[in-house]
């Protein structure tokens, strides 16, 4: 397992090579909206749902917490979940958080990576994470198999991204990846109907084949599945993945899905990997564009924006649905290019960021879990703003 810090927050990695996008005054950015949200011990994960409410992750805490979008104190509700790191909720407002179980197994507790699924309506009158009770628990790797080797215990799962059946991935990270062992590599994308069953890890086909183990330390995924609801969604599979793995340059890869001879194919998507400098001047795609990745995000508004923090760099990266890094010039502009809105570095300004390890984007807010300075932080685009 790779982890770029030491201690509680971390000693950071030195990345004077690299560029830290910084905040400067420009006709379109994204300005801070006040008041700074704070309570919490450590956020990791923030999530607009589908039932309009704003949930929020505190690692530190073991909690999940539901707000409403103005994050009223009145609104707060809390439910407790051991190791909770990441959180998603799918279309029929059922909750998929990601965290461990222990269990015994021959006498000895064992602390295991479970997908827990809350259901929050118990009646016509009750609603919420207060109402809320465990539905089902995933847990690695009973989902494929009743047997258990010394590793899994290491496995843990890492993100978890719906589609528009209510169907699912989620990334895992562990020590254990040689491609022919059963239940494929622990470094993986695993896919689950909209029945919690395990159907298949996914395999994906480049130049050189089809290869089971490609997915290298997943770190976090998503698929334009994304709120507001929507009467209906396309049916398309794909997803990207986010990596953390020291060998790869390109920690950002979008994954498309198609089906070829009744088989599912799994391919990267060259489409983002266009270098068009007339256009912008840097890319989803950029060798070395990120360090840490702990989280990614599609905009579900039709913008199509992706936005990724990263935890080395304290910074947030915004990217248009073609993975060119910036927002189009407002109309009259000189300049064709896209203005370039990412910003960030080590700090405790409105501006900078200690450890980010969430993003969220709805109704043209964007939301940063700032996990060292113990906030989330709301932000809205210059152009945005009325």
């Amino acid at each position: 397992m790779i982890s770029a810090c030491k201690g509680f927050w971390g000693d950071k990695t030195d990345l004077s090579f690299i560029e830290i996008p910084t905040a400067t005054t420009k006709p379109v950015s994204y300005v801070p909206i006040q008041p700074v949200i704070t309570g919490f011990t450590k956020p990791v994960d923030i999530v607009p749902g589908f039932d309009e409410l704003i949930y929020v992750v505190d690692a530190g805490a073991n909690l999940l917490i539901s707000y409403n979008e103005a994050f009223e104190t009145s609104s707060k509700e809390t439910f407790s979940i051991q190791g909770i790191t990441d959180v998603a909720q799918n279309r029929v407002f059922d909750i998929l958080a990601l965290g461990t179980t222990d269990t015994v197994i021959g006498g000895k507790t064992l602390r295991m990576a479970t997908l827990y699924i809350l259901e929050l309506k118990k009646d016509k009158s009750t609603y919420g994470l207060k109402h809320a009770s465990i539905k089902q628990k995933i847990i690695h790797p009973f989902y494929f198999t009743t047997s258990l080797k010394q590793t899994d215990t290491l496995v843990r799962f890492t993100g978890v991204a719906i589609l528009a059946d209510n169907s699912y991935y989620i990334s895992r990270t562990g020590v254990s990846n040689v491609s022919s062992q059963f239940g494929g590599p622990d470094d993986a994308v695993i896919y689950f109907d909209k029945n919690n069953n395990y159907v298949s890890n996914i395999s994906v086909t480049n130049a050189i084949g089809t290869q089971a183990d490609y997915f290298k330390v997943p770190n976090g995924i998503v698929t334009q599945v994304q709120p507001p609801q929507a009467p209906k969604l396309s049916p398309s599979r794909f997803f990207a993945y986010i990596s953390i793995s020291k060998t790869l340059s390109i920690k950002v890869q979008p994954i498309t899905h198609s089906v070829v001879d009744e088989s599912d194919v799994y391919q990267l998507d060259r489409t983002y990997a266009s270098a068009d400098t007339s256009k912008a001047q840097s890319f989803i795609f950029d060798a070395n564009k990120f360090s840490y990745p702990e989280d990614i995000i599609v905009a579900g508004d039709g913008t199509g924006y992706i936005f990724v923090v990263d935890s080395d760099k304290d910074s947030l990266y915004q990217f248009t649905s073609t993975g060119l890094e910036g927002v189009n010039p407002p109309p009259g502009s000189v300049s064709k290019k896209n203005i370039k809105v990412s910003f960030g570095g080590l700090g405790s300004s409105l501006y900078q960021f200690n450890n980010p390890m969430g993003v969220a984007y709805y109704n043209k807010t964007l939301y940063i879990a700032d996990a060292g300075n113990q906030r989330i932080v709301r932000y809205k685009l210059t152009t945005d703003i009325r």
